[in-house]
């Protein structure tokens, strides 16, 4: 028979490669083990903290914080940085005790320090599950408080009606976001009520004007979004009061007496299930990415309304850290109206200026606190090229 020989190297590759094949198995199986244990930590994570009906949460969203703490009163319009209030209400759904409700005025707010969250609508409680359950005889609140008293890790949160005067409280005590809170709270994020940072007036810029010239051409480059092959679109109609684009059932309008784009879909696909309105809400922000290039401001959604198997959502800007509203005489509701029928956007209408700051002169306004509680500091939107700041009940 005849006899094998192996060099030493022979019998060392053989000994290294013996070694990373085992080497590969172990890893393999804490891998397997590691991303086994992490995916069932995720899911009781998910589980934990699922203190909303989770798909509404961009839904419902505050869009003013206002905070009273060490005698100091403050404010910020936000919709984007909601971190910290869903913090909260996650302890205050996974820790939180209903204690009861009672009656709370603007006025006694600030026999505490607290921090307020306020919705720019009464929050429906159908669309909360888990704590909101409990409240029987809650209908509607609009904004969340937390109290800070002066008991170590205890929390007091509130869901408060404000205009019926309701307050339905939580307790919470041993919050691991207490000293969190008050930093938060302590930031300069928060704007001063005695001397206001930003500027008291801004001006409108119509984006589709050169030199106070209407640009056709700029106009037809901006509706193409709206058309799946904009290369065929129609221009029926071109004259001193609006122009229009078509193609199929899609109709664009510019309108330019009012400077209102408008845009038409004219073919449902309906059928006997009605869509959620978390369904038609997704279908609005969507068409609202579609329009992203010509919306130069942070938008939030003000209010919708309900009608069988349609939806109309409200929402408007915010421009240079305060809300914009537009004012009485006006063909809006609100700088971006949008309506959804069965998922699917039927008409858009979007007042088509974007904002910029005329000057940067601070402004005083003798504001008491409980007014910007009830009430809001706001750019009230006309028909002329200037706006000024104004408050007024929201």
């Amino acid at each position: 028979m005849p006899r094998l020989y192996f060099n030493k190297n022979t019998i060392k590759n053989v000994g290294i490669m013996f070694l990373v094949i085992l080497l590969f198995i172990n890893i393999r199986t804490f891998l397997l083990y590691e991303l086994s244990f992490y995916n069932s930590y995720s899911q009781n994570i998910l589980n934990k903290n699922n203190f909303f009906n989770e798909e509404y949460t961009d839904l419902l969203k505050p869009y003013k914080t206002l905070k009273f703490i060490d005698n100091d009163f403050g404010f910020i319009y936000n919709v984007n940085n909601q971190k910290m209030y869903n913090n909260i209400m996650s302890e205050v759904t996974n820790e939180g005790q209903f204690t009861g409700s009672y009656k709370l005025t603007t006025q006694s707010l600030f026999d505490k320090d607290f921090l307020l969250y306020k919705f720019s609508f009464d929050v429906p409680v159908y669309l909360f599950k888990n704590v909101f359950s409990k409240l029987k005889s809650l209908q509607n609140f609009d904004s969340v408080i937390i109290f800070m008293n002066d008991t170590p890790k205890q929390l007091e949160i509130v869901f408060w009606d404000s205009k019926n005067d309701e307050g339905y409280n939580y307790e919470v005590n041993n919050s691991n976001l207490k000293e969190d809170l008050l930093f938060y709270a302590r930031s300069r994020s928060f704007k001063s009520l005695d001397t206001l940072s930003g500027e008291n007036s801004i001006m409108k810029i119509n984006p589709y004007l050169d030199n106070g010239d209407l640009l056709i051409s700029k106009v037809e480059e901006k509706v193409n979004i709206f058309f799946s092959n904009p290369a065929y679109k129609n221009i029926d109609l071109i004259n001193e009061s609006f122009f229009m684009y078509s193609m199929k059932y899609t109709i664009v309008k510019y309108l330019r007496g009012l400077s209102i784009l408008e845009y038409f879909n004219y073919k449902i696909d309906s059928d006997d299930n009605k869509a959620a309105l978390i369904d038609n809400y997704e279908a609005a922000k969507n068409m609202l990415y579609i329009d992203r290039e010509m919306i130069k401001h942070q938008y939030y959604l003000t209010g919708y309304e309900e009608d069988d198997n349609q939806a109309l959502f409200y929402f408007s800007l915010l421009v240079n850290g305060f809300p914009i509203r537009l004012s009485k005489n006006m063909d809006m509701q609100a700088p971006i109206e949008i309506s959804v029928s069965d998922g699917v956007v039927i008409n858009y209408k979007r007042y088509v200026f974007n904002y910029e700051t005329q000057d940067a002169k601070g402004i005083e306004m003798n504001i008491n606190f409980d007014e910007l509680v009830e009430s809001d500091l706001f750019y009230n939107i006309d028909k002329t090229d200037i706006s000024s700041l104004y408050i007024e009940g929201v």
